[in-house]
């Protein structure tokens, strides 16, 4: 158990050792101390982990194989269900399979199976392949490939904060990933640098939608405990309407992105409070948050300002979607160029070659769409087959590349008019 403490939380044996402490008493912790009421110095998320440890070892049973699937081997645990690698013995293959565990979920199993369908059809190369869903012996398990790589948690936990740049290339990653998401009609609900992978080949993968829900206001609702992590949750999430605590939703998916950004380049978070109701009364009383000036003040102010909204408590203050905010986090970097660029281009274009060349340059773009972002690039010149009409294929990159960087060559990105 000290081992798993450990690697787990981090720190020396005897932190583990109260740790485990935590995790032999009857009821779990109501605070940082343990049984004998010394002090654990543990971040919100810790104690939230080891409180879900503590249920779960209680009520987990040992799993060795599942349906079809063979040989599991248990990769980590959540709040609603515990991940294993398994073998899929008629394919040879391993899969990511995610039970749900029976006591934690109050939700109708044709709910769970149904969220299981809809994110089985969303096809993003940044949101985590579900391959199937089913309910056997009594137990609900999806199961989705299997990402080989390093959570951003541990990244920046055992590595060091990123710059703006790498942090802005995660998060155009995720908008992207959370557009196809909500396109779907789902909110993940609990986005967090735990839940984000990165994986071996540099791709970041959005995981773990557990916590998901459809954003329907006629969905019936459920008497389930606020899901999510209280670092990442929004404001209004806090909060009762009509004496049941607030749904997540698409603003509160994009509440979060900000606070992971904050994370990313911080290793902290904008509110700080060593439990949920630290960090509710933090947001009721209106304490000010941390800013990434007064953290980081060496950091793009492109890049803060995009964070601070993302972070607005006022919902309708924050970006409208991920799909607005994308394209700005693409407009921080140093090879970019905002959004106002690409309608420069189509005007110009109209006004030289009239509206066929206009809706060229529009093909041009919503070919390669929002995967994420479009690149305007000379070299582009040089491949027939990317533009629709061939007596245009050279003119349009020239046009573009004029109006964004004049006489010098460059490599703009510039988002999709369908982002």
């Amino acid at each position: 158990m000290d081992r798993l403490l450990r690697d787990v939380f981090g720190g020396t044996a005897h932190r583990s050792e109260r740790l485990a402490d935590l995790l032999g008493n009857d009821d779990p912790p109501t605070g940082t101390r343990s049984a004998d009421g010394a002090p654990v110095d543990m971040t919100p998320e810790e104690e939230a982990v080891l409180r879900e440890l503590l249920v779960l070892a209680k009520t987990e049973p040992v799993v060795a194989k599942w349906g079809k699937f063979t040989d599991l081997q248990e990769v980590g645990k959540g709040g609603f269900g515990t991940v294993y690698s398994a073998l899929d013995p008629v394919l040879q293959t391993r899969v990511a399979l995610k039970l749900y565990h029976p006591t934690r979920s109050q939700r109708p199993t044709e709910e769970l199976l149904g969220e299981a369908r809809k994110l089985a059809r969303v096809r993003h190369p940044n949101v985590v392949v579900v391959h199937g869903a089913d309910e056997i012996d009594g137990r609900i398990g999806v199961w989705m490939e299997l990402v080989e790589g390093e959570t951003l948690w541990d990244e920046i936990r055992y590595g060091s904060p990123l710059d703006a740049e790498a942090a802005a290339d995660v998060g155009i990653a995720l908008c992207g990933a959370l557009e196809a998401v909500h396109a779907a009609g789902i909110v993940h609900g609990d986005i967090k640098a735990q839940n984000v992978v990165r994986g071996k080949d540099g791709r970041i993968v959005l995981m773990d939608f557990g916590a998901a829900r459809f954003q329907d206001p006629s969905a019936a609702e459920t008497d389930e405990k606020r899901v999510g992590t209280p670092a990442y949750m929004a404001p209004e999430l806090f909060k009762l309407r009509d004496d049941r605590l607030v749904e997540p939703t698409f603003q509160s998916d994009v509440y979060a992105v900000g606070v992971l950004l904050f994370y990313l380049v911080t290793g902290k978070f904008p509110v700080q409070g060593d439990s949920a109701e630290e960090i509710y009364r933090a947001h009721d009383r209106g304490e000010r948050m941390l800013t990434l000036q007064q953290v980081r003040p060496e950091l793009p102010e492109s890049f803060a300002l995009v964070v601070e909204r993302a972070l607005a408590r006022n919902p309708d203050q924050r970006w409208l979607s991920v799909a607005e905010m994308g394209p700005e986090l693409v407009a921080t970097q140093p090879d970019t160029v905002p959004a106002i660029k690409l309608r420069m281009v189509l005007r110009t274009a109209a006004v030289l070659g009239g509206a066929v060349l206009a809706t060229t340059a529009l093909g041009f773009v919503s070919a390669r769409g929002f995967e994420t972002y479009v690149r305007v690039d000379p070299d582009f010149a040089a491949s027939p087959g990317d533009y629709p009409l061939m007596g245009l294929q050279t003119l349009v990159p020239f046009i573009a590349n004029w109006i964004i960087c004049g006489t010098r060559p460059c490599s703009a990105a510039v988002p999709s008019p369908h982002s």
